[in-house]
């Protein structure tokens, strides 16, 4: 037990004198910078940065920012303090964090880096006073912006009534996906040149009536301009096939019917479209054109909802 007891009084001598130690070449670097004995200083305070005391280091710098004329010999003492800093800082000891904001934008002991003296000043603060709220909002609108909302739709043409959109946005650009039909199949059994049969037939006949097929798939890019308004322009094909319905007779009688298809007024191949496109809150509207070969031309409308 009296071991014990002698281990116990000489550990705190020990750790006393190490104390006092420390404290020395604090005092007599102090001393020396009231004497304006700067080369002394640098000389005790140079102690301290070995054992990276933070005052010792805050002197020191002070010294490197005060007398530009001993910065020659300086160079390696302070990047000696910079990499103790960096050490204490990435612990989170707001002292040495303070210090290190300076280094990093005055280029001491390492190259001059405003965008680690912002971030570490916006680390000071959130340790010295915990998130800004404004910034938790932000950032989280930011994550929110980065996210693509997938969404679907109606969409509405004159001829082709039924239709569906569907895809992605996200914070600036998106893509979708579209196929509309008005549902008619009708086949024909030959062409007209929008005045007459083709070929011509020996009995009289008449035109009475018309069916439209029209069928499109398209798909695209979206550019959100801001987060209401947005605009889209896509490619895809297209089928406008115009058929007129005629009736045959024989001795004034009806003899036959059939379906033609009118050449001049039917068109298949390349559709491009454009739409400009309104969101409020979960739902959206839009509006626009599309066309097939750049010849026929119909409107687009629909409406939607983002998940």
């Amino acid at each position: 037990m009296k071991r014990l007891w002698v281990l116990f009084v000489f550990a705190l001598i020990s750790y006393e004198l190490a104390g006092q130690q420390l404290a020395t070449y604090n005092k007599k670097g102090d001393d020396a910078l009231a004497r304006t004995d700067y080369s002394d200083a640098k000389m005790w305070f140079e102690e301290g940065v070995v054992n990276c005391d933070l005052y010792s280091i805050d002197k020191i710098t002070q010294i490197w920012r005060t007398q530009t004329e001993m910065r020659g010999t300086m160079r390696s003492l302070m990047n000696k303090c910079f990499n103790c800093l960096t050490a204490k800082s990435v612990a989170n000891d707001t002292t040495a964090i303070k210090i290190l904001i300076l280094y990093h934008k005055e280029g001491i002991g390492v190259v001059q880096n405003k965008n680690l003296a912002t971030y570490w000043s916006q680390r000071l603060t959130f340790l010295t006073k915990g998130p800004n709220p404004s910034s938790i909002n932000e950032q989280q609108t930011f994550r929110e912006e980065q996210q693509s909302n997938f969404f679907i739709g109606y969409n509405y043409s004159i001829e082709t009534p039924f239709g569906i959109t569907f895809g992605t946005i996200g914070r600036k650009l998106g893509w979708y996906a579209r196929i509309k039909s008005n549902f008619s199949f009708a086949a024909s059994d030959g062409e007209n040149n929008n005045q007459s049969l083709i070929p011509q037939i020996e009995n009289p006949y008449l035109f009475d009536k018309e069916k439209i097929n029209a069928h499109a798939g398209s798909a695209g890019v979206i550019y959100k301009y801001t987060d209401q308004f947005q605009a889209s322009i896509g490619v895809g094909y297209g089928v406008r096939n115009l058929l007129w319905h005629y009736i045959t007779y024989k001795d004034d009688e009806k003899s036959g019917e059939g379906w033609s298809k009118n050449v001049e007024a039917s068109y298949n191949g390349v559709l491009a479209e454009v739409d400009l496109i309104w969101r409020f809150g979960n739902m959206f509207i839009s509006g626009g054109c599309y066309t097939v070969n750049f010849k026929y031309v119909d409107l687009n409308a629909g409406i939607g909802v983002y998940f």
